[in-house]
């Protein structure tokens, strides 16, 4: 806990009726307790930053932002926490939420917190034109988007309204193909699952495996380990960034964090290394399972998975 401090500057988020945690505020005045402020405790709350109000209230527009003046004890700033505490505040001037948008964003013209692309109406983006949040891409309606114009989710590909793709324009979800209403294809135009066709509206009785061809039902009643489903990008909050990440991602601070990307291979041995040895066997009965076909795929050797089992 830090001693009385020069006036420190900040900003604070209050209900529509200038209220918060139940009481009354009015700009202009000033507000005193006697204890000792602690953090999310004891106090009146507050941010250094008007980005980092949002990260503790809903940002409906009708909520009122002010400028204050923290000019008693104040609680010290930890690592995981933007939030702080006073015994004593000011409230100085209510801040215009166009003004509002502008302090809170580096980019241009947003109505969203903390972007430094343009344009978005969403949060934390870098991309432009954004009204999910936390989009590298642009023109994204969904969260977490890599690519373009998607209004699902965590999808690498463009135009997608499905989620997790990697391909474009589907409305299914996990594609590496493009224009699929089904899910997990790699093929093109098809309304059915797991095809690497194109235009296809009736499921194949075969697949091929492991370059083999296999009985559909013979695919689908094996186990399959959960290594295999692993990711290409995952969204890395700040508190869980290394300082290397951090100086390599400059952005991270408006962001609140950053989107990690791995390469094909990478991914897949970052997700094998993990594995249980349960799961190690699940892969070696899976049908037509072959090592070399394997290690080109995923870059594991026939090494690496009897090490595996040897632990």
């Amino acid at each position: 806990m830090s001693g009385k401090n020069k006036p420190i500057k900040g900003y604070k988020v209050f209900n529509p009726d200038w209220t918060c945690d139940g009481l009354q505020y009015k700009v202009g005045e000033t507000y005193e307790m006697k204890k000792k402020p602690f953090l999310c405790g004891r106090g009146f709350h507050f941010c250094l930053n008007l980005t980092d109000c949002f990260k503790y209230c809903t940002a409906d527009p009708e909520n009122k932002i002010a400028e204050i003046e923290a000019l008693g004890e104040i609680t010290e700033i930890e690592d995981n926490c933007s939030k702080l505490e006073t015994n004593k505040i000011k409230i100085i001037k209510e801040i215009d939420r166009q003004d509002a948008y502008k302090i809170g964003n580096q980019g241009q013209n947003c109505t969203g917190y903390g972007n430094t692309g343009a344009w978005n109406t969403g949060y934390w983006n870098a991309g432009n034109r954004n009204a999910g949040d936390r989009n590298t891409g642009y023109w994204n309606a969904g969260h977490r988007n890599a690519g373009d114009w998607n209004t699902g989710y965590w999808n690498a590909g463009n135009r997608n309204t499905g989620n997790r793709n990697t391909g474009s324009q589907n409305t299914g979800c996990w594609n590496a193909g493009n224009r699929n209403a089904g899910d997990r294809n790699t093929g093109y135009w098809n309304t059915v699952d797991c095809e690497t066709g194109y235009l296809n509206s009736e499921q194949s009785k075969y697949i091929r495996i492991f370059n083999k061809r296999c009985l559909r039902e013979e695919w689908e009643s094996a186990t399959k380990p959960n290594f295999l489903y692993f990711k290409l990008a995952e969204w890395i909050d700040i508190s869980d960034m290394t300082a290397q990440e951090k100086s390599q991602n400059p952005n991270h601070v408006t962001l609140k964090g950053y989107l990690r990307k791995w390469g094909y291979k990478e991914a897949f041995i970052n997700s094998f290394n993990k594995a249980e040895e349960t799961e190690i066997k699940q892969l070696l009965d899976l049908p037509n399972f072959n090592y070399k076909v394997f290690e080109k795929i995923s870059g594991i050797t026939k090494e690496m998975i009897q090490d595996k089992l040897r632990k």
